[in-house]
């Protein structure tokens, strides 16, 4: 019988697995033999057809609990999270993929950092590139994500993510304070931006992150990631419209700093003063920038208010004759393009940048590159994309 600290605070480890056989058994043996001993594991079936469950429902430990959930509702789905996230009970929450492993003192460290960092509202340690068979690939998130930098200031983040140019934290290094997240309003239907969705939600709340600088987990790297390609025009589809959704949480941004900060190249910026004003100097920098429709239906919104209508005149110039020839010029930028066109085409190329990226960078770059060294016995470079 494992003996628990119960002066340690508890941890909720939360672990959907869909047909992941070949590695849910090294993924829960590796929570099971953590050096830190006051966890709690959730399990859910996400409507496996293979032993999954079988393997999963095999292991005699009280901390270990389940859930069955009756349909597959595709990777990183948020509502499978938020089913678990519902019974965690832990002072901290983890939420984990079925087919990455944690190095055995990987709580341990996570937990000692927020300890000792109280200001920390959840924190992204180091993680290590693996193949299939448990391989490493010689490299980590910190040294190969080309945007990612210990040094980074709170602004710089925010910055990142309110541009949507990549995720530069580790999914599989977080913890996150269950307090804090319990504030937020759980996006459960999110697919591929549940991540950047939940880490920009925690920044705008006013939650400081926090970096670690040593390897918690291991990564995994392998050939079913592939599968995606196949859905290449559905996840085009899928990445327009939760884009969308996502430029919604920006306008929870309610600091006036850090509207400056995002909105900098804003040509009203100068004359941005008061609080009232963020929605309209986001609007119409998101509008302008990326040609958003929700932007778009916000300043449709502010100019169908007949005092912010005449507030909007008066202080900015910006009237509905203003907005009718932004739009009409934009169409003219891109010729004979319709707006529906446009918006598949700005959404076309962060697919490709988000699935080349993802896809080939980490899985055949990787191989490619662990194959060189193999052949001719190179030392390990630093590199950037």
């Amino acid at each position: 019988m494992v003996s628990i600290n119960k002066k340690q605070p508890l941890v909720t480890i939360m672990v959907s697995y869909y047909n992941d056989n070949n590695f849910l058994k090294e993924n829960i043996d590796a929570i099971l033999n953590q050096t830190y001993e006051n966890w709690e594991l959730i399990l859910l079936n996400h409507a496996s057809t293979d032993n999954s469950r079988e393997i999963a429902r095999s292991y005699n430990d009280k901390r270990i609990s389940h859930i069955d959930y009756p349909v597959n509702l595709g990777a990183m789905s948020g509502e499978l999270y938020y089913q678990m996230f519902k019974r965690a009970n832990g002072k901290y929450v983890k939420f984990f993929s079925a087919d990455d492993k944690l190095k055995p003192n990987g709580l341990e460290i996570l937990v000692n950092y927020m300890e000792e960092h109280p200001e920390k509202g959840f924190a992204f340690g180091n993680v290590e590139y693996i193949d299939a068979r448990s391989q490493s690939l010689n490299d980590t998130w910190f040294d190969a994500r080309p945007l990612f930098s210990l040094n980074y200031s709170k602004e710089e983040i925010l910055d990142i993510y309110f541009n949507v140019k990549e995720s530069i934290f580790p999914f599989a290094g977080h913890i996150i304070r269950k307090e804090i997240l319990s504030k937020e309003n759980f996006n459960s239907v999110f697919i591929l931006y549940f991540d950047v969705y939940l880490w920009f939600s925690l920044m705008i709340s006013k939650n400081e992150v926090g970096l670690i600088n040593k390897i918690i987990a291991y990564y995994r790297i392998h050939d079913r990631q592939l599968t995606a390609v196949s859905k290449f025009d559905v996840t085009i589809i899928r990445l327009k419209y939760e884009m969308e959704y996502y430029r919604k949480l920006l306008f929870r941004i309610k600091d006036i700093d850090d509207i400056r900060l995002l909105c900098r190249d804003s040509k009203y910026i100068e004359q941005f003063s008061e609080e009232k004003e963020i929605p309209f100097i986001l609007a119409e920098y998101l509008f302008n920038k990326f040609g958003s429709i929700t932007a778009y239906n916000v300043l449709l919104d502010l100019l169908n208010d007949e005092g912010m209508m005449l507030y909007l005149r008066e202080k900015f110039g910006f009237t509905i004759g203003t907005l009718r020839a932004l739009y009409s010029r934009k169409e003219d930028e891109y010729s004979n393009e319709s707006w529906h066109e446009r918006t598949a085409k700005i959404c076309f190329k962060l697919s490709i940048f988000q699935i080349l990226y993802m896809i080939l960078i980490k899985i055949k770059f990787f191989l490619f590159r662990r194959s060189i060294k193999e052949l001719l016995g190179l030392r390990k470079r630093k590199y950037s994309l």
